[in-house]
């Protein structure tokens, strides 16, 4: 493999959604994307990087969450808005907090299990 096409294709796959627009994109065709897809060492490295991006984004969302919801907070205080905007930042407040409730009661599940079975 080309280092040089292995890194544009990289990048390419990281930064859009299809083969046909990173074939684009890259000016490479689609048929050694695919190629180079076959192969488990450029899948794997694929999908670290994959990995290693979406967990950046998630650490990037989860530091402006504070914020969100002092703005929330802020918007169902307010006498301004009216009823109905004050009952959907409510609603959406209920909801996510519910949600991530949910998901860390499945983390913490999941961190049971996994320490039973070692």
């Amino acid at each position: 493999m080309k280092e040089k096409t292995k890194e544009r294709i990289l990048a390419g796959l990281l930064a859009n959604t299809t083969v046909t627009a990173t074939a684009s994109a890259t000016g490479i065709s689609e048929a050694t994307i695919y190629r180079y897809l076959k192969d488990d060492g450029f899948k794997q490295e694929y999908e670290d990087r994959r990995r290693a991006m979406l967990a950046d984004n998630c650490h990037a969302l989860q530091a402006g969450m504070s914020k969100a919801i002092e703005e929330l907070v802020a918007v169902i205080d307010d006498d301004d808005p009216s009823p109905q905007v004050r009952l959907n930042a409510i609603d959406m407040l209920l909801r996510h907090s519910y949600r991530l409730t949910e998901q860390i009661e499945i983390m913490e599940r999941l961190d049971k299990l996994e320490k039973m079975t070692e």
